[in-house]
Protein backbone atom coordinates (compact mmCIF):
# COMPACT_ATOMS: atom_id res chain seq x y z
CA UNK A 1 0.00 0.00 0.00
CA UNK A 2 1.49 3.36 -1.09
CA UNK A 3 1.78 6.39 1.20
CA UNK A 4 -1.28 8.15 -0.25
CA UNK A 5 -3.49 5.07 0.07
CA UNK A 6 -2.17 4.51 3.61
CA UNK A 7 -3.18 8.07 4.54
CA UNK A 8 -6.57 7.53 2.89
CA UNK A 9 -7.20 4.28 4.79
CA UNK A 10 -6.32 5.95 8.09
CA UNK A 11 -8.57 8.89 7.30
CA UNK A 12 -11.47 6.67 6.22
CA UNK A 13 -11.44 4.12 9.02
CA UNK A 14 -9.37 5.50 11.91
CA UNK A 15 -11.34 6.87 14.85
CA UNK A 16 -10.54 10.39 16.01
CA UNK A 17 -11.71 11.52 19.44
CA UNK A 18 -12.75 15.17 20.06
CA UNK A 19 -9.89 15.82 22.50
CA UNK A 20 -7.41 14.77 19.82
CA UNK A 21 -8.74 17.46 17.50
CA UNK A 22 -8.73 20.13 20.19
CA UNK A 23 -5.14 19.33 21.23
CA UNK A 24 -4.05 19.32 17.60
CA UNK A 25 -5.93 22.45 16.47
CA UNK A 26 -6.01 24.47 19.68
CA UNK A 27 -2.36 25.11 20.48
CA UNK A 28 -2.42 27.19 23.67
CA UNK A 29 0.76 29.00 22.64
CA UNK A 30 -0.85 30.56 19.59
CA UNK A 31 -1.78 34.23 20.01
CA UNK A 32 -5.46 35.21 19.86
CA UNK A 33 -6.60 36.39 16.45
CA UNK A 34 -8.47 39.22 18.18
CA UNK A 35 -9.83 40.10 21.65
CA UNK A 36 -12.90 37.98 22.48
CA UNK A 37 -16.17 39.56 21.37
CA UNK A 38 -14.60 42.03 18.95
CA UNK A 39 -14.59 40.06 15.68
CA UNK A 40 -15.62 36.80 14.00
CA UNK A 41 -13.62 33.86 12.70
CA UNK A 42 -15.16 30.53 11.66
CA UNK A 43 -13.56 27.54 13.35
CA UNK A 44 -14.51 23.86 13.28
CA UNK A 45 -12.60 23.41 16.53
CA UNK A 46 -15.11 25.71 18.25
CA UNK A 47 -17.93 23.35 17.27
CA UNK A 48 -15.99 20.38 18.63
CA UNK A 49 -15.53 22.24 21.92
CA UNK A 50 -19.27 23.01 21.88
CA UNK A 51 -19.99 19.27 21.53
CA UNK A 52 -17.71 18.57 24.48
CA UNK A 53 -19.50 21.30 26.47
CA UNK A 54 -22.88 19.68 25.75
CA UNK A 55 -21.55 16.41 27.13
CA UNK A 56 -20.14 18.13 30.23
CA UNK A 57 -23.39 19.97 31.00
CA UNK A 58 -25.89 17.19 30.23
CA UNK A 59 -23.91 14.09 31.12
CA UNK A 60 -24.91 12.65 27.74
CA UNK A 61 -23.14 12.49 24.41
CA UNK A 62 -23.88 15.34 22.01
CA UNK A 63 -25.14 12.66 19.58
CA UNK A 64 -27.79 11.60 22.11
CA UNK A 65 -28.81 15.20 22.84
CA UNK A 66 -29.14 16.11 19.15
CA UNK A 67 -31.13 12.93 18.49
CA UNK A 68 -33.51 13.50 21.42
CA UNK A 69 -33.98 17.27 21.02
CA UNK A 70 -33.95 17.72 17.23
CA UNK A 71 -33.85 14.60 15.06
CA UNK A 72 -36.68 12.65 16.70
CA UNK A 73 -39.06 15.56 17.45
CA UNK A 74 -38.76 16.81 13.85
CA UNK A 75 -39.21 13.34 12.40
CA UNK A 76 -35.91 13.45 10.48
CA UNK A 77 -35.98 9.76 9.61
CA UNK A 78 -33.03 9.89 7.21
CA UNK A 79 -30.71 11.83 9.53
CA UNK A 80 -28.26 10.26 11.95
CA UNK A 81 -24.96 10.76 13.72
CA UNK A 82 -22.92 7.69 12.75
CA UNK A 83 -20.10 8.02 15.28
CA UNK A 84 -17.23 5.80 14.15
CA UNK A 85 -19.32 3.77 11.67
CA UNK A 86 -17.96 4.56 8.17
CA UNK A 87 -20.86 3.16 6.16
CA UNK A 88 -23.79 4.94 4.50
CA UNK A 89 -27.15 3.17 4.34
CA UNK A 90 -29.92 3.54 1.79
CA UNK A 91 -29.61 5.30 -1.58
CA UNK A 92 -26.74 7.79 -1.67
CA UNK A 93 -24.37 9.55 -4.01
CA UNK A 94 -20.67 8.70 -4.04
CA UNK A 95 -18.03 11.25 -3.08
CA UNK A 96 -14.65 11.45 -4.80
CA UNK A 97 -11.40 13.23 -3.98
CA UNK A 98 -8.67 13.95 -6.54
CA UNK A 99 -5.48 12.14 -5.51
CA UNK A 100 -2.13 12.66 -7.22
CA UNK A 101 -0.30 9.50 -8.23
CA UNK A 102 3.42 9.21 -8.88
CA UNK A 103 4.12 11.14 -12.03
CA UNK A 104 1.55 13.82 -11.24
CA UNK A 105 -1.55 12.13 -12.65
CA UNK A 106 -4.76 12.96 -10.79
CA UNK A 107 -7.16 10.08 -10.23
CA UNK A 108 -10.55 9.98 -8.46
CA UNK A 109 -10.55 8.14 -5.12
CA UNK A 110 -13.90 7.08 -3.68
CA UNK A 111 -14.41 8.65 -0.24
CA UNK A 112 -17.96 7.41 0.26
CA UNK A 113 -16.94 5.06 3.06
CA UNK A 114 -15.32 7.27 5.70
CA UNK A 115 -15.25 7.46 9.48
CA UNK A 116 -16.89 10.81 10.24
CA UNK A 117 -15.44 11.00 13.74
CA UNK A 118 -12.85 13.08 11.87
CA UNK A 119 -15.47 15.87 11.94
CA UNK A 120 -17.12 15.18 15.30
CA UNK A 121 -19.58 17.84 16.43
CA UNK A 122 -18.36 20.10 13.61
CA UNK A 123 -19.98 17.99 10.90
CA UNK A 124 -20.46 14.26 11.37
CA UNK A 125 -24.23 14.30 10.70
CA UNK A 126 -25.42 12.26 7.72
CA UNK A 127 -28.67 13.51 6.22
CA UNK A 128 -30.66 14.04 3.02
CA UNK A 129 -31.65 17.16 1.14
CA UNK A 130 -35.28 16.65 2.20
CA UNK A 131 -34.39 16.39 5.89
CA UNK A 132 -32.12 19.44 5.69
CA UNK A 133 -34.93 21.47 4.14
CA UNK A 134 -37.31 20.24 6.85
CA UNK A 135 -34.86 21.21 9.59
CA UNK A 136 -34.27 24.72 8.23
CA UNK A 137 -37.97 25.28 7.55
CA UNK A 138 -38.76 24.42 11.16
CA UNK A 139 -35.87 26.51 12.50
CA UNK A 140 -36.63 29.64 10.45
CA UNK A 141 -40.36 29.50 11.12
CA UNK A 142 -39.75 29.55 14.89
CA UNK A 143 -40.29 25.88 15.64
CA UNK A 144 -37.00 25.29 17.47
CA UNK A 145 -35.92 28.51 19.18
CA UNK A 146 -37.36 31.52 20.93
CA UNK A 147 -37.67 34.67 18.74
CA UNK A 148 -34.73 36.44 20.39
CA UNK A 149 -32.46 33.44 19.83
CA UNK A 150 -33.52 33.10 16.21
CA UNK A 151 -32.82 36.79 15.62
CA UNK A 152 -29.26 36.31 16.84
CA UNK A 153 -28.81 33.47 14.37
CA UNK A 154 -30.18 35.38 11.39
CA UNK A 155 -28.63 38.82 12.04
CA UNK A 156 -25.20 39.61 10.60
CA UNK A 157 -23.61 40.42 13.93
CA UNK A 158 -20.12 39.78 12.55
CA UNK A 159 -20.23 42.24 9.67
CA UNK A 160 -18.90 39.37 7.58
CA UNK A 161 -22.09 37.53 6.67
CA UNK A 162 -22.46 35.44 9.84
CA UNK A 163 -24.93 35.26 12.68
CA UNK A 164 -24.68 32.78 15.56
CA UNK A 165 -24.32 29.56 13.57
CA UNK A 166 -25.94 30.66 10.31
CA UNK A 167 -24.42 32.16 7.20
CA UNK A 168 -25.99 34.93 5.13
CA UNK A 169 -25.71 35.61 1.41
CA UNK A 170 -27.12 38.40 -0.75
CA UNK A 171 -29.14 37.66 -3.87
CA UNK A 172 -30.84 40.17 -6.20
CA UNK A 173 -34.07 39.65 -4.26
CA UNK A 174 -32.59 40.05 -0.78
CA UNK A 175 -30.77 38.15 1.96
CA UNK A 176 -30.88 34.37 2.29
CA UNK A 177 -29.72 32.32 5.29
CA UNK A 178 -28.34 28.84 5.73
CA UNK A 179 -25.02 27.09 5.79
CA UNK A 180 -22.48 25.46 3.52
CA UNK A 181 -19.91 22.85 4.32
CA UNK A 182 -17.92 19.89 3.17
CA UNK A 183 -16.31 16.60 4.12
CA UNK A 184 -13.88 14.47 2.10
CA UNK A 185 -15.57 13.87 -1.27
CA UNK A 186 -18.67 16.00 -0.69
CA UNK A 187 -19.73 19.63 -0.75
CA UNK A 188 -23.16 20.83 0.40
CA UNK A 189 -25.00 24.14 0.52
CA UNK A 190 -28.39 24.69 2.11
CA UNK A 191 -29.89 28.19 1.86
CA UNK A 192 -33.38 29.56 2.42
CA UNK A 193 -35.46 32.68 2.50
CA UNK A 194 -35.74 34.14 6.01
CA UNK A 195 -39.23 32.71 6.49
CA UNK A 196 -38.23 29.27 5.18
CA UNK A 197 -40.87 29.23 2.43
CA UNK A 198 -38.37 28.96 -0.42
CA UNK A 199 -35.46 26.55 -0.08
CA UNK A 200 -32.44 25.12 -1.93
CA UNK A 201 -30.23 22.28 -0.73
CA UNK A 202 -27.70 20.77 -3.12
CA UNK A 203 -24.77 18.39 -2.84
CA UNK A 204 -21.91 17.62 -5.21
CA UNK A 205 -18.58 15.79 -5.31
CA UNK A 206 -15.07 17.23 -5.59
CA UNK A 207 -14.09 15.33 -8.72
CA UNK A 208 -14.43 16.19 -12.40
CA UNK A 209 -14.83 19.30 -14.56
CA UNK A 210 -17.75 20.49 -12.42
CA UNK A 211 -15.93 20.13 -9.07
CA UNK A 212 -15.94 23.92 -8.66
CA UNK A 213 -19.70 24.17 -8.61
CA UNK A 214 -19.87 27.51 -6.77
CA UNK A 215 -21.01 29.63 -9.76
CA UNK A 216 -23.60 27.03 -10.79
CA UNK A 217 -24.86 26.74 -7.20
CA UNK A 218 -25.23 30.54 -6.98
CA UNK A 219 -27.21 30.56 -10.24
CA UNK A 220 -29.42 27.76 -8.93
CA UNK A 221 -30.08 29.59 -5.65
CA UNK A 222 -30.93 32.79 -7.49
CA UNK A 223 -33.39 31.01 -9.78
CA UNK A 224 -35.05 29.08 -6.97
CA UNK A 225 -35.09 31.63 -4.17
CA UNK A 226 -35.83 34.83 -6.08
CA UNK A 227 -39.49 34.72 -7.23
Amino acid sequence: MGPELTRRATRCFGRIRPKQRVVKDGDRNRPLLFPPGTDHHYSNTDYIVLGMSIEKVTGRSYRTVIDQRIIRPLGLRDTRLPGSSPFLTGPHSHGYEPVEKEGGTLVPVDYTTVNMSIAGAAGEIVSTTADLDHFFRTLLSGGLLRPAELREMTADTSGDGWGLGLEMATLPCGTIVGHGGGTPGYRTISFHTRDGTRQVTVDWTDWGPDADAGPAALALMTAALCP
